[in-house]
């Protein structure tokens, strides 16, 4: 592919309608989006600035003032954390032309790329839409019929197509490490070392691995692979007070079924840069299960002292208790260990932190009740069930010793929530240690 300076790219664009591609270059402050496969953030107006950071395409930024120089416009612009737009990720200016009023997608930039009369235009517009989903067979496929028209012009397509088909995860990290990928940010979680799990808090190094930008990361949901998580943009450091993240981007397999109203683009999913143990077959919670589950928690609660045993054993029998919403129960099964014992989950929650304070529910309880298989086929409840305040995601093998993890969303005030880990120990389910940062 022919290389264009950014000013003769420019103009090309200015040139050239791309409908379906883009909406409007913005002209005074706003939110507004990125355009190009990277783009460059400079500490000052002009090609002479330094590059602080550089941003994807389809990032979003709020744009601060516009000024022009060297004959070109420039945008501040802010960058804020996905999350939580409180938190400042990076700022400074950018050439404005590399920003729209809309959000760019695939399918319209490949539709753009295959009406464009412009060969040029066409090989920039596919290399941006396969930026946008790598995973597409479609703009793979079109790429590849650009290189086969033209291989002596297509140099750069070449590179870029074939790096995407041999996007693999990471593997050459020192350190086993757990990350939480949630809604554009990727957060250190825990690390594994010698088959012990350390939850990490607090700032993280100033430049670990997986900082840099371009790198994939498998996902998962159990120890059912998922998809893939890639890297897109360290965030500033001296800008945060807790465990630094970085932004991110989630492509999930081909044909993997989401729950009904949640979005790729928001999916909260465990993250590693390591393979963990293949999924091995566990069996269905049956009637009888729940059963077993419900008669050892009961048996649990009337032990309990008598000022917490009546709201246990409303939310056990699913009363109503508050006009709001009633009792949430899940089910999960996980592998004890290696010689194909396991053990039941059974959970049941009411109300949560928000709804308490907000709402006025009279509590917010999660009991996490854990029933392990014993040799003879039947259940015992195991120690460190109970109240836990904290609800369970899913069962996974972290340390591939053949017993699976419990990890728990642990919700807060105004919906926020942080993560953490239960690992069977030697006399029951303990949480993992933390270490700050």
């Amino acid at each position: 592919m022919i290389k264009l300076k950014t000013k003769a790219l420019a103009a090309l664009l200015s040139c050239v309608t791309i409908s379906g591609a883009y909406a409007a270059t913005p002209q005074t402050s706003g939110v507004a989006y990125t355009i190009a496969h990277q783009v460059n953030i400079r500490n000052e107006a002009g090609n002479k600035g330094a590059i602080v950071a550089q941003l994807p395409i389809g990032a979003d930024v709020e744009i601060g003032e516009v000024i022009s120089r060297e004959n070109r416009r420039w945008a501040m612009i802010f960058v804020r954390h996905p999350v939580d737009a409180t938190v400042p990720v990076s700022e400074g200016w950018i050439d404005i032309s590399l920003l729209d009023t809309e959000k760019p997608n695939a399918k319209n930039m490949l539709a753009a790329a295959k009406n464009a009369g412009n060969l040029l235009l066409q090989r920039l517009l596919a290399e941006r839409a396969l930026a946008l989903d790598p995973q597409s067979d479609e703009i793979s496929a079109y790429i590849q019929s650009l290189i086969d028209a033209d291989p002596a012009g297509t140099k750069r397509l070449q590179t870029i197509l074939s790096d995407f088909a041999k996007r693999q995860p990471v593997s050459d990290e020192p350190v086993k490490r757990i990350y939480e990928y949630y809604s554009g940010v990727l957060t250190l979680f825990a690390e594994v070392q010698d088959q012990k799990i350390t939850m990490i808090t607090g700032k993280s190094p100033l430049a670990p691995e997986y900082f840099r930008e371009n790198r994939y990361y498998r996902s998962y949901s159990g120890n059912r692979p998922t998809g893939l998580v890639r890297t897109e943009m360290r965030i500033n450091q001296s800008l945060l007070t807790f465990a630094q993240p970085v932004l991110a981007r989630y492509f999930p397999d081909p044909g993997l079924q989401f729950p009904e109203g949640v979005k790729p683009a928001e999916i909260h999913t465990l993250v590693t840069n390591y393979p963990l143990a293949k999924e091995r077959p566990v069996r269905a919670i049956t009637a009888q299960d729940k059963a077993v589950l419900k008669t050892l928690t009961l048996q649990w609660i009337q032990q309990q002292p008598k000022t917490e045993r009546s709201n246990m054993l409303k939310v056990l029998r699913n009363e109503a208790i508050s006009q709001h919403e009633d009792v949430r129960i899940k089910w999960f099964a996980g592998n004890l260990n290696k010689n194909g014992q396991i053990f039941l989950i059974g959970q049941w929650v009411f109300s949560s932190p928000s709804d308490v304070h907000y709402n006025n529910d009279p509590f917010y309880m999660s009991l996490v009740m854990i029933a392990e298989q014993q040799t003879d086929g039947s259940f015992k409840l195991a120690r460190g069930s109970g109240n836990l305040y904290c609800e369970v995601d899913s069962t996974v093998d972290l340390t591939d010793d053949g017993t699976d993890e419990i990890y728990l969303e642990c919700p807060q005030m105004e919906d926020a929530s942080n993560y953490k880990i239960l690992q069977r120990g030697k006399t029951g389910w303990e949480w993992v240690a933390e270490k700050s940062r």
